[in-house]
């Protein structure tokens, strides 16, 4: 029963998370910059929500942001480079006070076609692992560093799973290949891929696209050794 109310949920919020992404070529980070200011300085629930609609909600704006195209280059980095920790920290600090199911939706749909990068995209990496890899009522997650990375509750990451389920191979292939990306020179942690198997053992669509995205991310990898 617990499964099915947040599968209802995740088909009710999801069409205005998708129609709010169709349009990510006028991103504008001023706003972004404007409700992190406010929610930061007052913290009421419509500052919260005024941020949370102001964020990213796809990974190319995402990146345009926080990333980079080239690190050596101060004209390629993202406006918000130098503080990505604190704007997706505040980002992802949220779930206590956002329908879980909207902010569920939203960060899986900013880690479809994502690719790793240090730094920003790595914090939005660690977060998302930290939600699926959490166990002990939150006690324990795979990136266990209670000074910049937190860990997440039950509620948070069985709504999050239950989100992820629903949508297409394509995109949970897509979701996943980001999950798993890291440093090229590196192979993929298999404690990651091993603990997260644990983790949505529930979930058989899942499983077989995690599977499925360790064997192209382990071929790409040893490609470009």
């Amino acid at each position: 029963m617990k499964r099915i109310v947040h599968i209802c949920f995740c088909i009710a919020w999801s069409t205005s998370i998708v129609s709010a992404q169709t349009n990510t070529s006028e991103y504008d980070v001023q706003k972004l910059i404007r409700c992190y200011n406010m929610e930061r300085d007052s913290g009421t629930l419509a500052t919260k929500r005024a941020y949370f609609n102001a964020f990213p909600a796809t990974f190319v704006d995402f990146k345009d942001t926080f990333g980079y195209e080239d690190a050596l280059s101060e004209e390629a980095i993202g406006s918000l480079y130098a503080e990505s920790l604190e704007y997706i920290s505040a980002f992802f600090n949220l779930y206590k006070d956002i329908n879980i199911f909207d902010f569920s939706n939203k960060v899986i749909r900013v880690c479809i076609d994502g690719e790793w990068q240090a730094d920003g995209v790595n914090y939005l990496k660690a977060n998302v692992v930290n939600i699926i890899t959490s166990s002990n009522h939150g006690q324990d997650c795979y990136y266990n560093y209670f000074d910049t990375f937190t860990c997440y509750n039950d509620t948070v990451k069985d709504a999050f799973l239950s989100c992820l389920a629903l949508l297409s191979d394509d995109e949970i292939l897509s979701f996943w290949r980001f999950y798993l990306d890291g440093v090229e020179i590196n192979p993929i942690e298999e404690n990651l891929f091993k603990r997260t198997m644990v983790s949505i053992e529930q979930y058989p669509g899942l499983i077989s696209q995690l599977e499925r995205a360790y064997i192209l991310e382990s071929r790409r990898r040893s490609a470009t050794d």
